[in-house]
Formats: structure tokens, sequence, C-alpha cells
């Protein structure tokens, strides 16, 4: 009798152990072509992003921040960059809106910034050199002109600064400190009379990064990483096409980042389908 229910135990655990493994097996099939079905849609999303005038940027449903198209993760018809933001477990989300401040910088918001056109796309980063005084650097008398609290009633050495009411999104100080100055949603005044590629006003569509220096001076190995990193975050939040200096959309006008800038280091910054355009733009 022992013998008969060790064999019924026995028929019957191979059972449960083959009816379990048939389920996984279901289940693993299952998943195997959820994932073959995403990873055609990603393909296909890349087939049509590549278009002649350069990648495509959309807008994640979930975070809404801005990304190559060719990086989409796409379910049920809507468009995310990244598994998280799909699963609903990204930082950003629709109640947590990107604010245009940017996390790990030293935040200083200026009064001096206004509102962008409506439907403007920052498209554009034009890069600065600042110094107050003139070839001094490791104060404090920059943060203190885009805070609006520069005191040049009684410095005659910023006589020419009376008055005067500009800021910059970002500054890059020559040990690597980045400070914002106004959100990336907003315009600051940075760039002044300008055009780029046929578009006057590029207040309007850029964002302003003033680097520490004075154009003779060589920048600092720390600026170069703070400013790779910044680049890097800004093609990812905002649909950025190119980066650009203040002489070339104002050429004749003004000279930063100046000849001791070294472009070719920007290049490697910026991925593939962001444009360094270095040549002086046309001005109406």
């Amino acid at each position: 009798m022992g013998r008969i229910l060790f064999f019924v135990a026995l028929a019957v655990a191979m059972w449960v152990a083959w009816t379990l493994s048939r389920r996984r097996n279901s289940l693993d099939n299952e998943e195997r072509r959820e994932l073959k079905r995403l990873r055609a849609k990603e393909r296909e999303a890349q087939g049509k992003s590549r278009e002649p005038s350069g990648e495509v940027m959309v807008k994640c449903d979930h975070c809404g921040l801005y990304f190559p198209k060719r990086e989409a993760v796409l379910s049920k018809e809507r468009v995310y960059c990244s598994k998280r933001c799909r699963e609903g477990r990204a930082m950003t989300s629709p109640d947590r809106a990107f604010d245009g401040w940017l996390p790990g910088v030293v935040r200083r918001p200026s009064p001096h910034f206004n509102e962008r056109p409506e439907g403007a796309l920052v498209s554009l980063a034009v890069l600065h050199f600042i110094s107050l005084p003139a070839g001094r650097f490791g104060g404090e008398d920059v943060d203190a002109l885009f805070m609006g609290t520069l005191d040049a009633m009684n410095r005659p050495e910023y006589e020419s600064l009376r008055g005067l009411r500009v800021s910059s999104h970002f500054f890059v100080r020559r040990t690597g400190e980045v400070r914002q100055y106004v959100s990336v949603l907003d315009r600051a005044w940075h760039a002044g009379v300008s055009s780029f590629e046929g578009h006057t006003g590029c207040n309007d569509f850029s964002v302003g990064i003033e680097l520490e220096g004075t154009g003779e001076t060589p920048y600092e190995d720390a600026q170069y990483l703070a400013l790779g990193e910044l680049l890097g975050t800004l093609t990812r939040v905002l649909p950025v096409e190119a980066v650009t200096g203040h002489e070339h959309i104002a050429p004749g006008r003004k000279q930063d980042p100046g000849p001791s800038f070294d472009w070719d280091r920007v290049r490697e910054m910026v991925p593939g389908r962001v444009r360094i355009v270095t040549e002086p733009q046309v001005m109406p």
C-alpha cells in the first residue's frame, strides 16, 4: 500500500510541476510578444525620425521633457522618454511639471526676465564671457549685476553699467560652479540686438550661458566639464538644435566667448544632432 501511495504522490508532483512550467512558458511567450511589439514600434519610430533637416524632438507624455524621437518608448499611442516614465515611476510627472530650473546648480532667481513669445521653441544655446571688474575673477559683482544689486553709483569703473538690466540663464565660474538666474522656460536678457539664421531677437528662442572669463585668458578645465554637463542636460530637456557664440549672432558688436575658447571641445560635448555654428550671422 505504501508503494502505491508513493507512486501516486510522485505522479501528482510531476503533474503539478508540468502545469506550472506550462503556465510559466505561456507567460514568457506573452512577455516576448509584448517586447517584440514594443521594439517594432520603436524601430518604426526611429525610421520615421530620420529626416534630412535633422533629428526630430518629441515631448514625453509623462514628464514633459523633450528628447530625440528615435529614443521614444511607445505604449498605447503615447510617447515616453524612458521605461521609468512609461511605468509612471519617473521623478518628474504632470503633477510636478518641469519648471525650467535645473537640479544640481545654484539657484539665484533674477528679477531681469520676462516670458518668451507664445509658441517659441528654445532651439539655440548662446555662449558668452563676462568678468567684473574686467579681467578679475572670483568676486560677486557678476552675480550682483544679474540680480540687479550692483552698486554702480559709487563705483567709477561701473559707470557704463548704471541702470543696466541684464541677465543670463546660467553663469559658469572658473571653479566649475554653475549658477542659474532665470528659468529656461522664460526669456533672459543676454543677447541684445542679434540674429541667427534669419531669425532676429535671439533672446526669444535661446538659452544664455555666461562663462567667467575675458576671451583672451584660457578657460579652465573645470568650466569645460561643467559646460559639458550643462549642455548635455539642456539638449535633453529642450529642443536645442545649435550652439553658437555671442560674437556670431552679433558680429562686430560682441567678441565673446572669444579666441581662447575651444569650440572643438564643445563639439565633443553635444549629441551629433546638435550643430556648432561659428560663422558670423547676417544682421538684418
